[in-house]
């Protein structure tokens, strides 16, 4: 199939399947005439290439997940990749939960000053809690309770 049926089967422009060529993710073509004319299995490829690059591999990881090999291999391999990528995924999730996690402690901060937030912080990192569930912070949102005015007590925290 010529390069311009490949890319409209798969949505792509031309460009982007010269590009996957030249960067290895495409095997060349054979060349009739001196226009590309690619294998019947060159949709299926360019398919795997574009879903792992949507879902965040990076060029290198999906070369390795579509290197050249022998029919009967590709899931030894892919297996052994979807481990390390899970490893990654894993860590990104733990990091984004934590971002989450303070997000949510900033939104309901009723500190006062940067001294009370930070020793609040600090004081819960030590200990390796949330700080919204401290005594510390309860006793920091309770301190100062009477100088905050009067508002919806389901907010009525520090962190």
């Amino acid at each position: 199939m010529r390069i311009g049926e490949l890319a409209e089967r798969a949505s792509v422009s031309t460009s982007a399947v010269r590009y996957y060529e030249r960067v290895g993710l495409l095997p060349a073509p054979r060349r009739v005439s001196g226009r590309r004319e690619y294998a019947d299995d060159a949709l299926a490829r360019l398919a795997i290439v574009l879903h792992a690059r949507k879902l965040g591999f990076s060029i290198a990881e999906t070369g390795r997940l579509v290197a050249v090999f022998p029919p009967s291999t590709p899931s030894a391999r892919w297996k052994t990749l979807a481990a390390a990528k899970l490893v990654e995924i894993d860590a990104i999730i733990a990091h984004a939960k934590a971002m989450r996690t303070t997000l949510e402690l900033i939104s309901e901060c009723r500190c006062e000053s940067w001294e009370q937030c930070g020793k609040a912080l600090i004081s819960a990192a030590a200990r390796g809690s949330n700080p919204r569930s401290t005594s510390e912070t309860r006793r920091h949102s309770g301190a100062s309770q009477a100088r905050r005015p009067a508002g919806p007590a389901t907010n009525d925290r520090r962190h």
